[in-house]
């Protein structure tokens, strides 16, 4: 699966210096052999900043005990349906 990758002319019109354009031109292409790195990619990518999810990743990283108690069951069940189909194909 090939992600969206732009040259440094698509990297312009989106209203970037020449400066900054080059410098997303020459951070270069990368190969993910797996859907969870595509998933975190297209997820910083396009929906939620790199930061939050260092954030999120610290918190994650700090938790002493599992399993962890969550609240929201629905949202639970989902994150771990999400979790299967990204680490095993399918749910």
């Amino acid at each position: 699966m090939a992600i969206n990758c732009r040259s440094i002319s698509d990297v312009s019109i989106r209203g970037l210096s020449k400066a900054q354009a080059a410098m997303a031109y020459d951070s270069g292409d990368r190969e993910a052999d797996s859907r969870l790195v595509v998933f975190l990619y297209l997820l910083m990518r396009d929906k939620l900043p790199s930061g939050a999810v260092e954030d999120i990743m610290s918190e994650v990283e700090s938790i002493d005990d599992l399993p962890c108690l969550l609240s929201n069951g629905w949202l639970a069940t989902h994150a771990g349906n999400v979790a299967k189909r990204l680490t095993h194909g399918h749910a």
